[in-house]
């Protein structure tokens, strides 16, 4: 039994669970494809060289997860991209919804999103022409990790469909799990791992769905006049000349392609993945040197007006510097509460737990 106090490295559960459970895993090795669960406690998998039961699950979870598997199963492990496609911009947007570091907690995620009504009791998506930002870590602390991925699969496509869209700007937590660095993790996955018998890391692959899907997603985005990262744009950044289409096309070219041995002996790369890169700096709140002045010149080299990051946890949504930067970081991670950045024609709010928006 998972005790809901259970805790080591500030890895929480969210209920007391009786019984192991965890939506499916796709595994691709050459010509066959495996798809691995957890049901009533126990490991169970089923493999393309069996049609016959194959397509009996791919048709049972597409139906559960509301997702199209067998669309899902063409996805080119190794889509070759054009430098203008890392840009990552989106312009004339009139709302969004920002949140970051989740951690697992599934359960406060979606509820912050019914309550803002960007998703309605089934969790489909009814925010229209609306943009969802995930600003990193999803991963490790929490017990509902495969959940929240899952929902945000199905999400980009029903969100198209309507003309919004949904971006999953990836954190310092998904990196520490490609890299093999789990010692957040819950203990629910080192279990799982186990019945799998493979590494967790391994669950995030290039030979698997989520690995080949989650390996190209951003470390940047802008949106119409505002820049999303996960820990912040310091002045070494802007001084380097780095550039957000730059640094997205370095992290899926480079870094989501190599262990953390091989790229971290590239120096453009390896201070990308330290602490003054996007992933990991917490200058804005923890730097005392870092002033107005300091904010000037990087929103200037960014061509920005606002920066939105999540990594440094605080009790709510902050914001900093008139307006200029937002935190929002509001320790969903605790499992307890928590909040969602709203931008409406102009105006930003905090997305209180219950329902009500406060301006700033």
């Amino acid at each position: 039994m998972f005790s809901a106090l259970w805790r080591n490295h500030n890895v929480y559960a969210q209920h007391v669970r009786d019984v192991l459970e965890e939506p499916p895993h796709i595994f691709f090795d050459n010509n066959s494809t495996t798809i691995r669960w957890v049901e009533n406690g126990v490991s169970r998998y089923v493999t393309s060289d069996d049609r016959k039961e194959f397509d009996k699950y791919i048709g049972v979870f597409s139906e559960k997860l509301q997702v199209d598997l067998q669309q899902l199963l063409t996805m080119d492990g190794n889509p070759k991209r054009e430098p203008t496609t890392f840009l990552e911009q989106y312009d004339t947007v009139r709302r969004f919804a920002a949140i970051s570091d989740l951690h697992g907690q599934h359960d406060l995620f979606v509820k912050l999103l019914q309550q803002h009504h960007i998703i309605d009791n089934k969790g489909d998506w009814v925010y229209g022409d609306g943009h969802l930002v995930i600003v990193g870590d999803i991963m490790d602390r929490g017990d509902k990790v495969t959940e929240s991925l899952w929902l945000l699969v199905k999400l980009e496509k029903q969100a198209a469909a309507k003309g919004g869209a949904v971006h999953y700007v990836i954190g310092n937590h998904e990196l520490m799990v490609f890299d093999n660095d789990l010692r957040y993790i819950h203990r629910k996955y080192q279990e799982i791992a186990t019945m799998f018998g493979i590494g967790y890391h391994q669950f995030f692959a290039q030979n698997t769905f989520f690995g080949r899907w989650l390996k190209q997603k951003p470390v940047i985005i802008g949106i119409n006049n505002i820049l999303f990262t996960h820990g912040g744009i310091s002045p070494e950044f802007v001084t380097r000349g780095l550039t957000g289409a730059r640094t997205n096309q370095l992290f899926v070219d480079s870094v989501f392609t190599q262990s953390k041995q091989h790229y971290r002996k590239n120096e453009e790369l390896e201070f990308l993945t330290r602490s003054k890169g996007p992933l990991w700096y917490r200058g804005y709140f923890n730097d005392t040197t870092f002033n107005a002045a300091t904010l000037d010149f990087v929103l200037h080299g960014l061509k920005k007006d606002h920066i939105i990051v999540g990594h440094t946890s605080h009790p709510t949504i902050v914001n900093l510097y008139d307006d200029r930067i937002f935190g929002v970081d509001s320790s969903i991670k605790n499992g307890k509460n928590g909040e969602i950045l709203l931008y409406d024609n102009g105006i930003f709010y905090r997305g209180l737990l219950n329902g009500e928006r406060q301006s700033f």
